[in-house]
C-alpha cells in the first residue's frame, strides 16, 4: 500500500476567487432580474421585438437581437443611466453601449433627413 503523504501536494492558488465569484453573480443577477425601475423601461421595448431579457443579455448576434438590444441601450440611456452601468445590465463593454448609441443618433439623423 503506497502512503498518500509521501506523494507532493499540488500547487494551491490563492483563495481571491471569491471576489470575482460576487462581482459574477451580482452580474448574473442583474440581467436575470432587472429592478423594477429597469424593466418598467425595458419590457415594452422587449415586447416589440419579442425578446426575452435573457435574449438581450445573452450572446447571440442575430441582427433581430441586435436591433432589439440598441432600443434597450438607447431608452435605458435617454433615462439617464451610465454607459458602464447599463453594460453590465446587459453583459456588454460600456464601449459597445455607446458604439449602439451612437449609430442610432446617426440612423435616426439620417430619417429625419430623409423624410424632409
Amino acid at each position: 500500500m503506497s502512503d498518500t503523504t509521501d506523494k507532493p501536494k499540488a500547487f494551491a492558488l490563492p483563495r481571491v476567487i471569491p471576489a470575482i465569484e460576487t462581482a459574477m453573480v451580482r452580474v448574473t443577477s442583474a440581467h436575470e432580474r432587472p429592478n423594477p425601475r429597469i424593466r418598467a423601461i425595458v419590457e415594452p421595448i422587449l415586447a416589440a421585438h419579442n425578446v426575452l431579457w435573457a435574449d438581450v443579455a445573452g450572446p447571440t448576434r442575430t441582427a433581430a437581437l441586435v436591433r432589439a438590444r440598441r432600443d434597450v441601450y438607447v431608452a435605458l440611456r435617454k433615462a439617464g443611466y451610465s454607459l458602464p452601468l447599463i453594460g453590465s445590465w446587459c453583459n456588454r463593454d460600456h464601449s459597445t453601449i455607446r458604439h449602439h448609441v451612437v449609430k442610432a443618433a446617426a440612423e435616426a439623423a439620417t430619417t429625419a433627413k430623409d423624410t424632409e
